[in-house]
Parts: C-alpha cells; sequence; structure tokens
C-alpha cells in the first residue's frame, strides 16, 4: 500500500486511492464505533458511511496536521454526537454482545468481563464514554483525546479519571 499522505493527495480525484484510504481505517475505526453505539451494527455502518462521505467530502482540505486517523475519529464522534442529538439519546439501551464465545472457561470469563464492561460505558454520558473507549481501547494520550473530541486536554482527564473511578466501582465484585 502507499504511503498515506500520497494516498490522501490522489483520493480526492481518484476513486481506487480513496477506497484503499477506506480499507485501511474501516475495520479499527468500526470496533471503535461499534462499542460506543453500544454493539449496534446497523447504526455503526450509518455511522460509518457517514464518517467516509464527510472524509471524502472534506479531504481537498485536510491540513496534515493532524494523522488521517485522528481527523477520521473526530469525524465519527461529530456524526455520533449528531446522531445521539438528534434522537436525544444519552446513554445506549441496545443488547450488548449477542454473540458467545467458546464454551472455555477462560472465554466465557473475558467474555462476561467484555460485556459487563460494554455494558457499564453504554450507561456513561457520550463524551466521557469516547473519552475512555479512546483512552482505555485505541490507546490515544490526552492531548490527542482532546483534539479529537474538540474539548480541552482538562475535561479529559477529568472523563478519564472519574470514568476509571466509576468502571472500578461498579466492577468491584469481579476477582481480577
Amino acid at each position: 500500500m502507499e504511503d498515506i499522505p500520497s494516498l490522501v493527495s490522489k483520493a480526492v480525484d481518484d476513486p481506487d486511492a480513496f477506497t484503499a484510504l477506506v480499507q485501511h481505517y474501516q475495520s479499527p475505526l468500526r470496533y471503535s464505533v461499534l462499542q460506543m453505539t453500544g454493539w449496534n451494527a446497523q447504526l455503526t455502518d450509518d455511522i460509518l458511511q457517514d464518517t467516509f462521505l464527510k472524509m471524502l467530502q472534506h479531504l481537498a482540505r485536510f491540513n496534515h496536521k493532524s494523522n488521517l486517523q485522528t481527523w477520521l475519529y473526530r469525524i465519527a464522534c461529530n456524526c455520533l454526537n449528531d446522531y445521539y442529538r438528534k434522537q436525544k439519546i444519552a446513554t445506549v439501551n441496545e443488547p450488548i454482545l449477542e454473540s458467545m464465545p467458546s464454551s472455555s472457561s477462560d472465554d466465557m470469563i473475558d467474555y462476561d468481563i467484555h460485556r459487563q464492561v460494554a455494558h457499564l460505558l453504554s450507561t456513561f454520558p457520550l463524551t466521557q464514554r469516547m473519552v475512555l473507549h479512546l483512552h482505555l481501547h485505541r490507546e490515544y494520550d490526552q492531548s490527542e483525546i482532546a483534539q479529537i473530541l474538540g474539548i480541552p486536554i482538562g475535561t479529559v482527564k477529568s472523563h478519564i479519571f472519574r470514568g476509571k473511578i466509576k468502571l472500578r466501582t461498579k466492577l468491584s465484585h469481579w476477582q481480577l
């Protein structure tokens, strides 16, 4: 695959370059959006479609000051915010992780922990959920999260601190 900056330059006029960018970023972005929508695949697909359409519409204005992936996460988060604002939904009430893992006890424990964390995160306010996801799952640093979400770094720190306390409290019954 070509380097990302040259693909970005070509993608404005070349459908193959745009397709290559989508294929490169689609899987990690899809996983993140799935988690932020409470594993709602249909909503995730809609958000991703909007994200990549907006990427195409604004790619000519991408200034390379940030990483393209960071920029895409920002677009996806804005699309999620727009959706939830229009729907007036504060938390996700969709079924979480419907498929079961194999029956080994380690897989079941991992599944239960993952399901419990995903369920708990779905009850958090959207911005806090996004901050925690980007920090804990995607391992972005605080300044990248602030840039992606367009919020002050102090707010990011606060969401991480308070979110971890909430998770720790709610998951205290787990013997890890």
